[in-house]
């Protein structure tokens, strides 16, 4: 007997109702109740983690969240939760004490610069703290991020394919179709782990190459397009009670390169900024930071380096004692506030 399925408009016309429904919830009240249901029976601290805010097409929706939609998203936190900082949270996982119904914190990534420009203003608007992790050569270089130039030459390309010959890489030799906006999205997806594998300056020729290949200068930056944050901005929201945390200096995955560049990026990156802000920086975020980008030895080079705690993009909330040094958090995609708040309350289901 041949299946069923949905056709287009019938499965257009389902998740416009689920879309309804979950408005609904929202607004009446009743999602929160439900969520606040769960957060009973189960506590623990949720940590989000955001990237850019309002930021380039160029980074995407799993990096990027609208204005409009981290505002929602923010409103519903701060009538929903306890939104702690950073230290309080690590504070209390690290005393083992319970840990409160409806505590949350909240983080960033990369240091855009709209991290300052767009989410600082909503962050103070509803008094909600707030640590930022900041990768220091855009700050000392003027360079962005490795993994942005990449989307950044496979946007800006005149190029309609892509040809590498890359032994070591799973792909090896192949031809990538870049004619449209889907396939250059999958291009990146297919380039990003030999690059995130490899050492910096291996990663630098790689980016060179592609660069090369595309038609494009090696130094190509989206500098215009997805700006870093400034020294000053980083004063300012230092001085302002957010907290500004390490986030190496050249973002690599610190499981891919020597024990000696994991320690100089360690300890490079909070020197520069310890000696912008001058005080002490207490914790770190693991670039990538998924359990194949960091292990035992690379925590063990946080402790050494003296960071307090570091935070990972393992998908989870935390119980009082958790390890300190592999924190988890929940990754916040570009959702109006009804679809973020129904999202939330699943982890405490």
């Amino acid at each position: 007997m041949m299946k069923k399925f949905l056709t287009p408009a019938k499965t257009r016309r389902g998740m416009a109702a689920q879309r309804l429904a979950l408005k609904a919830a929202y607004y009446t009240g009743a999602l929160h109740a439900y969520g606040a249901a769960k957060r009973g029976k189960i506590p623990g601290l949720a940590i989000l983690m955001y990237h850019s805010i309002g930021g380039s097409e160029i980074l995407g929706p799993g990096i990027a969240v609208s204005e409009k939609n981290f505002a929602g998203q923010l409103e519903y936190l701060a009538r929903s939760f306890d939104i702690v900082p950073l230290d309080s949270a690590v504070a209390t996982l690290r005393s083992g004490a319970p840990i409160p119904n409806n505590t949350i914190a909240i983080t960033f990534d990369d240091g855009f610069r709209d991290n300052y420009e767009t989410a600082f203003p909503l962050l103070k608007r509803y008094g909600a703290p707030a640590a930022m992790f900041v990768a220091t050569q855009p700050l000392t270089d003027g360079i962005s991020l490795w993994q942005y130039r990449l989307r950044f030459l496979l946007k800006k390309t005149q190029a309609r394919e892509l040809r590498l010959n890359w032994p070591d890489a799973a792909f090896g030799r192949a031809v990538f179709n870049l004619t449209n906006k889907r396939k250059r999205r999958r291009a990146v997806d297919a380039l990003e782990p030999p690059l995130i594998a490899a050492a910096p300056s291996e990663r630098e020729r790689m980016l060179a190459e592609i660069a090369h290949n595309l038609g494009l200068e090696a130094d190509s930056d989206p500098a215009d397009e997805a700006p870093t944050l400034t020294v000053e901005q980083i004063k300012q929201m230092s001085a302002a009670g957010v907290e500004i945390g390490s986030h190496t200096v050249t973002h690599p995955a610190l499981s891919s390169v020597s024990r000696t560049d994991a320690a100089e990026e360690l300890t490079a990156s909070k020197k520069t900024l310890e000696s912008i802000l001058n005080r002490r920086v207490r914790f770190l975020a693991y670039p990538f930071g998924g359990p194949q980008h960091f292990n035992h030895e690379i925590e063990e080079l946080a402790r050494a380096a003296g960071y307090d705690a570091a935070l990972s993009t393992i998908r989870g909330v935390n119980g009082s004692g958790s390890d300190l040094f592999a924190v988890k958090r929940l990754g916040v995609f570009d959702d109006p506030p009804a679809i973020f708040a129904f999202k939330l309350s699943r982890w405490f289901a």
